[in-house]
């Protein structure tokens, strides 16, 4: 009887051996998952799950378009710059800065004899034109001169100085001029005012001032058209 008894108790052990053995291998294979709370769902602070709605109802405020940003222009290869897609403007100069203007303080005449000051056009791009009368390179240059005065007499201040020869008058210029059919604004220099500041040696003389007054370009020759309107757009 006793015997009966030992067995059944070895029986009963190794069930429970086996059975927990069994759910030891279940709960290492599957884990334990806890049931859901559905009030604990809303509560997760996890910030990478998280998403924050758009601040101005539209697109992702994380876009990288943003059109109150300057577009950035890529630049020539190897340049090593970038240049913003902005409009770049250069503030109007200060009356200090029209008194360090270089145009100089020479008084002209014109054909109504009314004097006129080159310095009254600070601010202006200046165009200085010193001329004679009847000469074949002068005769050549005003000719172009004259086309381009017509296109952009608005931009620039022409004064087209014609040198006074001994014995010559005011009347004798103007005569010549309207032979010409030259429609340019016309001046005189009885005191050789441009001749001594700007050293002019000899005619036609083409000096082209920027808005300062300061010499931008100057030369003998007749300048072209195509490079005459560069230079203009220059400094203008």
């Amino acid at each position: 009887m006793n015997e009966k008894k030992s067995v059944g108790a070895f029986i009963a052990l190794v069930v429970l051996v086996v059975v927990g053995l069994t759910a030891i291998f279940f709960v290492v294979r599957n884990g334990i998952r806890p049931a859901e709370d559905p009030t604990q769902l809303a509560e997760t602070d996890d910030p990478v799950d998280e998403i924050t709605p758009p601040t101005d109802g539209g697109a992702d405020t994380d876009s990288t378009e943003n059109t109150d940003l300057p577009a950035v222009v890529t630049p020539p290869e190897n340049s090593g710059e970038y240049v913003i897609n902005a409009d770049v403007v250069e503030p109007e100069p200060t009356p200090d800065q029209w008194e360090e203007c270089y145009l100089p303080n020479i008084t002209l005449v014109d054909t109504q004899g009314n004097e006129v000051n080159i310095r009254d056009y600070n601010g202006t791009p200046v165009l200085l034109l010193y001329v004679m009368d009847h000469t074949d390179a002068c005769e050549a240059s005003l000719s172009y001169y004259n086309s381009y005065y017509r296109q952009v007499g608005s931009l620039i201040k022409f004064f087209v100085v014609f040198h006074l020869s001994e014995g010559q008058s005011y009347d004798d210029i103007i005569q010549y001029a309207g032979e010409q059919g030259y429609t340019f604004p016309i001046y005189f220099d009885p005191e050789f005012a441009i001749v001594d500041e700007y050293d002019i040696q000899k005619a036609p003389q083409f000096i082209l001032l920027d808005d300062y007054g300061k010499e931008y370009y100057r030369t003998n020759d007749t300048v072209e058209e195509g490079d005459f309107f560069r230079k203009i757009g220059e400094v203008s």
